[in-house]
């Protein structure tokens, strides 16, 4: 069977370059663009500089695995009100020999920048432990019926040479090692053995939709990357601009001192993509202008001259314009965000959340998605643990709740809130220890209890009239 045509290599090159951004690694293709583009503006001293507004956003928008960790709990019959105590206790056993909480932190980001991604589950007997492992369609590509079921799962094992890449490919009968060479045209079946499972292992999750048409992938949006090359040129023409205003061009016609090897100083040029300016030998003779340069001009006049120029940039305006495009497209992911990093500036806990209100709700919709994909996961998780005789019921089900995400409201504000709330009757001091310390019920009223005897044991002072300081 041929698996290279489920390879669509320009939606991989697409996802490969948008996880290259979300990983800081922007600079290469800032380079290629001004060299391709920016004729000789390396040779006269502009230094790339980039900044990852990319991750910036991604992590802002609607994080889901925050400091408060979600409840995994596992029922036996999906209609059942009880928890099946046992299995739960295996589950977040399995998972947490995943480490799955830093794993899924890191696939939430990743889902929101891919929009979809896979999770291949594997178990160690001999380790005994679970090992989860996200693709995208970078590095996986897959194929399914008519009702979304996948028939293949396959993610890239490593490159071999000019020879191509070798594939793992996964189907319910057997788990192969393909050779696919790099133009798709060629591939070669290297090893082959049965699937103990009968299944793949491999499950599906979405950020906020299904695919249309139960196709295997939502599109691959690319507006982030954009952004951030906007912003990486923006960041490299404003240092050059104020670099060449603190440091401008001379122009002259007179014979400047040359150095030991006999070159003049206007044979020199600012270095090529080093973080500090430095001045090196002109290899591009007819390259002039430039920060720190001098360029040689001829006069038919006779006289000496000599003038300093440079360019006139207002850069405040134009810092004001990528600020609110950022903003803007920092907005289309439910983020309130700025490009000098600061978020919101509301005043009151009210407005706060009325600003956040699009990423509470974006976040809402993420946390449907998430639950259905962890159902999916138990799935898969079932039928390996009871192959390797764990012993998970198969008629039970899997839920994932998530707490609700605090705000990052003013901490002296949110204690006069509660003291309003508390005294008007709308909230319980066992309800404040609750929510703002994560305690149980049963400890906050232990807490409670443990409070008023101690002012009981304690009473405060009392301040008598004669004492006490003026209205």
């Amino acid at each position: 069977m041929a698996y290279a045509h489920l390879i669509d290599a320009s939606d991989a090159e697409k996802a490969y370059k948008a996880v290259e951004y979300y990983e800081g690694e922007s600079k290469q293709y800032l380079m290629k663009f001004l060299q391709n583009h920016r004729r000789n503006a390396l040779q006269k001293g502009l230094l790339p500089r980039t900044r990852n507004v990319t991750k910036m956003i991604v992590d802002k928008s609607a994080p889901l695995f925050t400091s408060k960790p979600p409840k995994i709990e596992v029922y036996t019959n999906p209609g059942a009100t009880d928890v099946d105590e046992v299995a739960s206790a295996k589950t977040q056993i399995l998972l947490e020999s995943a480490n799955w909480l830093e794993f899924f932190k890191t696939l939430a980001a990743q889902l929101r920048l891919l929009k979809t991604m896979y999770v291949l589950v594997q178990y160690s007997p001999e380790k005994g432990k679970l090992l989860l492992t996200g693709t995208g369609r970078h590095n996986s590509a897959v194929a399914a019926d008519e009702f979304g079921d996948l028939t293949v799962y396959m993610y890239k094992l490593y490159e071999k040479g000019e020879d191509g890449c070798v594939w793992r490919v996964i189907t319910p009968e057997f788990i192969q090692e393909v050779l696919i060479s790099r133009d798709l045209k060629q591939e070669q079946v290297l090893t082959t053995e049965p699937n103990p499972y009968g299944i793949i292992f491999a499950v599906p999750f979405h950020d906020t939709n299904l695919p249309f048409n139960n196709e295997a992938w939502n599109d691959q949006p690319m507006d982030l990357v954009d952004l951030n090359d906007i912003v990486n040129i923006h960041y490299s023409d404003s240092e050059f601009a104020a670099m060449w205003n603190k440091n401008p061009t001379l122009f002259t016609n007179a014979r400047v001192q040359s150095d030991e090897s006999g070159a003049q100083a206007y044979d020199f040029v600012q270095a090529i993509g080093e973080p500090l300016p430095r001045m090196v030998r002109n290899q591009s003779p007819g390259v002039v202008g430039g920060p720190g340069s001098i360029v040689a001009v001829q006069s038919d006049d006779g006289n000496v001259y000599l003038e300093y120029k440079n360019p006139s940039v207002d850069l405040l305006p134009l810092d004001n314009i990528i600020s609110k495009w950022v903003a803007d497209f920092a907005g289309d992911y439910s983020v309130n965000i700025k490009l000098d990093g600061n978020g919101s500036s509301a005043e009151s806990g009210f407005k706060l959340i009325v600003e956040e209100m699009p990423n509470l709700q974006l976040r809402q919709e993420r946390e449907k998605m998430m639950e259905a994909s962890f159902k999916r996961l138990y799935e898969v998780l079932k039928v390996i643990a009871n192959f390797h005789s764990i012993g998970l019921p198969p008629e039970s089900v899997l839920f994932i709740s998530f707490p609700p995400p605090s705000l990052p409201l003013d901490e002296q504000a949110d204690e006069n809130l509660w003291t309003i709330r508390i005294s008007q009757g709308r909230a319980s001091r066992v309800e404040y220890f609750m929510v703002k310390f994560g305690l149980s019920r049963e400890e906050a009223i232990n807490k409670v209890q443990e409070i008023d005897a101690d002012a009981r044991l304690f009473p405060a002072p009392q301040v008598s009239q004669a004492s006490a300081p003026a209205a």
